[in-house]
């Protein structure tokens, strides 16, 4: 059956049910009135029955002779006739005796008659708000269960969704019924299943040319010891040039390998440690002869938990690239460290040609290469990329801010403790 088949009939269904419930319930409450509306007119029938409709009576006495006559009345009585202790507007008999002596018999007030009882509560205006939000009420407390169980499926797909989104493609979500949710968990296991077959033939790739790429380059450093064997200038140059090469070679099987564990979140890069974050600073400022800037009121304060070879290949790859596109004549690359609640700043400066307008985003993608750089400048463009993957670990972020013709400028937000 459909999904909006069932959400209807739930609908449907549950508005029914209330409207039974209330209709057999109106139908005994009226039916208890009704009953009671009849006893009580019954006995009102009754004691108007019980006296007749006789307007005149006749008085006998023990012998059966008819000594007077009585008169009902209803009107006031005449009190200037003379005193009577008769109230006005009473019940009553005037009786004439045939001696001639007259009577007033009063009778006492009768109680006031019910011609119909008060109607039920839900007929008022008040109670047909009542009854509404009864129904509403009823809907919803009816309804509630039915559709959650239907929407239930639609947040376990969703999370399975954003699982996936995040990197974990082995999240499969469970196939529940025949409707159009069923289907799309098919669909959706379907195609998982395919990107996850396809990143991992990817992967496999990857790691297989690196560790082929492996081989050859053990076998230049064999030909290049030979070469050193017998030394001239010729072999010399050679040899300087392969050995440039093959760290090159080195450099981009590294950084390929490490960007590939990086794209996976499941991946483990080891154990988190506490280190001092303005230490492999300096350290990495020091190796490419880089200003590193520190507050004095700062000291101390750029202790973080999380990876720090990664974050050392961070700082190398930022401070390499600012190094290798700074104009020296300008100034040198500076590093400076700041805090901002419970995140790490860097900001990494050189005085170079500055990113081209537009770009900013685009150098952290894998082996881009900004149009203003050249194949001297060297680098594959992949260590930006992984400078981005390492922020991101780390519960951060990496921008650029384009300063073209001013220089390049890197910020980089890293949380205290991963």
């Amino acid at each position: 059956m459909k999904l909006y088949a069932r959400i209807w009939l739930a609908v449907v269904a549950t508005i029914a049910a209330f409207t039974l419930i209330v209709g057999m319930f109106v139908q005994r409450h009226t039916e208890h009135l009704q009953e009671q509306f009849r006893t009580q007119n019954l006995e009102s029938s009754w004691r108007d029955g019980s006296r007749g409709d006789q307007r005149e009576l006749e008085i006998r006495d023990q012998l059966g002779r008819i000594v007077g006559h009585a008169v009902r009345y209803r009107e006031p009585v005449d009190v200037a006739s003379g005193p009577t202790d008769i109230p006005p507007r009473t019940r009553g008999f005037s009786v004439r005796m045939d001696s001639g002596q007259q009577f007033d018999i009063a009778l006492p007030p009768r109680p006031p008659r019910p011609l119909r009882p008060e109607p039920p509560w839900y007929f008022s205006p008040w109670g047909v708000f009542g009854m509404l939000g009864l129904m509403a009420l009823a809907v919803g407390l009816g309804a509630y269960p039915i559709v959650r169980r239907l929407t239930k499926r639609v947040e376990t797909l969703q999370h399975g969704v954003e699982q996936w989104g995040e990197g974990r493609l082995s999240v499969r979500v469970p196939v529940e019924g025949s409707d159009e949710i069923a289907f799309l968990a098919q669909k959706f296991n379907h195609a998982a299943a395919q990107v996850e077959t396809l990143v991992s033939a990817h992967k496999s790739l990857l790691a297989n040319a690196s560790h082929e790429l492996r081989s050859p380059l053990a076998r230049i450093r064999m030909a290049i010891a030979l070469l050193q064997a017998t030394p001239d200038k010729a072999s010399e140059a050679t040899s300087q040039e392969i050995n440039r090469n093959i760290k090159e070679l080195d450099d981009l099987i590294e950084e390929i390998l490490l960007a590939s564990r990086l794209d996976s979140p499941d991946a483990s890069m080891g154990t988190t440690e506490s280190f001092d974050l303005m230490g492999l600073a300096a350290e990495e400022c020091a190796r490419v002869n880089a200003e590193l800037m520190v507050d004095d009121g700062a000291l101390g304060t750029f202790e973080m938990i999380g990876y720090p070879k990664l974050i050392r290949r961070l700082l190398r790859n930022l401070l390499e690239n600012a190094q290798r596109h700074n104009h020296s004549e300008r100034g040198t690359v500076s590093l400076a460290l700041t805090s901002a609640g419970n995140q790490l700043v860097i900001t990494i400066r050189d005085h170079g040609a500055g990113v081209p307008n537009g770009e900013a985003e685009k150098i952290f993608e894998p082996f881009y290469r900004a149009r203003n750089a050249s194949e001297r400048d060297g680098g594959v463009g992949l260590g930006l990329a992984l400078v981005k993957s390492i922020a991101l670990r780390h519960k951060g972020e990496a921008k650029c801010v384009s300063m073209q013709g001013v220089g390049g400028c890197f910020i980089v937000r890293l949380a205290a403790q991963v």
